[in-house]
This record gives C-alpha cells, sequence and structure tokens, in this order.
C-alpha cells in the first residue's frame, strides 16, 4: 500500500514537472511574442492566448481544470458507490471500494484545493504590489 502510494506521488511529481515546463514555455512564448510583435511596422503576432499575465494564465488553467474535474467526480463517485454495491459484503471489495472513495475525495480537495491556491497567490502578489 505504501509503495503503491510513493509510486502515485511520484507519477504526480513527474506530469506536475512537465505541466510547469509547458505553463514556463507558454509564459516565455507569450513574453517573446509581444517583444517582437510590432517593431514599428505595424505588423505583428496576434497573443492567441487572452491572458496578459501569469496569474491569468495559471486562472484560466485552474477553470478549464475544474469544468473538466467535477464531472469527472461526480462520475467517480458513482462509480465508488457501485463498487461497494458489487462488494455484497466481500471483505476485499469492500477495502476496494473504500479506498477508491478515499482517492476521488482526495481528488476532489485536489481540484478545489487548486484554485484556493491560486486565488491566495493572487491576493498575496496584489496586496503586495500595491495600488
Amino acid at each position: 500500500m505504501l509503495k503503491n502510494l510513493i509510486k502515485k506521488i511520484e507519477t504526480i511529481k513527474h506530469y506536475a514537472w512537465k505541466l510547469g515546463w509547458v505553463v514556463a514555455n507558454l509564459v516565455f512564448t507569450c513574453s517573446y511574442a509581444r517583444a517582437i510583435t510590432d517593431g514599428g511596422t505595424g505588423m505583428g503576432i496576434e497573443n492567441p492566448i487572452k491572458s496578459q499575465n501569469l496569474l491569468e494564465l495559471l486562472d484560466a488553467i485552474i477553470n478549464i481544470i475544474i469544468m473538466i474535474g467535477i464531472p469527472v467526480i461526480v462520475i467517480m463517485i458513482v462509480w465508488a458507490g457501485w463498487m461497494f454495491i458489487q462488494a455484497q459484503g466481500n471483505p476485499t471489495k469492500l477495502q476496494t471500494a473504500r479506498a477508491g472513495l478515499m482517492w476521488v475525495f482526495i481528488g476532489t480537495m485536489v481540484v478545489l484545493g487548486a484554485k484556493v491556491i491560486v486565488e491566495i497567490v493572487q491576493n498575496t502578489m496584489f496586496s503586495i504590489k500595491g495600488p
């Protein structure tokens, strides 16, 4: 059980690093495109990402994750309930169903907690920046 948990955490860290690289590359690309966009010629590259800064980009990404995540969470809760029904008192299947439900709630906390963390970071940065 502990080895599986460690393996899952390592997998999450791996994908988090990949997501970080993607976000960093998007930010760099947007800032580079903005720098070369209008060199006085009137021609340029239009920013395909409507975000003007990193915080707006992160907020948009988190909103997309929440829009996709909420229906997935509901489906997974129903699936965990179905696993409880299918267990029919079998201790091994009940343990599997409990573990599944626990992971659904952990995933729910991660999805909803991400929005809270982004809001905290935004409020902190805006309070430090001042008017």
